[in-house]
């Protein structure tokens, strides 16, 4: 399992939470999205390599801003 960042600066993605989960579980790679300590930053769990053109365009597609999306390093 891997994991990555969405960070919306400027926008409350806490407040959206459910929604943007939601929306991206329509990526088969996508297995939950999760509360980070910032609001605007929500965390991906996927299989797989990050997808972010196609995450990006779903959300956006959902009137959502454009994330910037950063794979998060694993502990060796």
């Amino acid at each position: 399992m891997q994991s990555s960042d969405l960070n919306f600066p400027t926008f409350a993605a806490a407040a959206h939470h459910a929604q943007i989960r939601w929306a991206l579980f329509a990526h088969r790679d996508v297995r939950d999205v999760l509360l980070t300590l910032h609001s605007d930053t929500l965390r991906v769990l996927h299989s797989g390599p990050v997808d972010a053109a196609a995450w990006s365009a779903t959300l956006i597609a959902a009137g959502f801003p454009a994330p910037e999306i950063e794979a998060v390093r694993q502990a060796a």
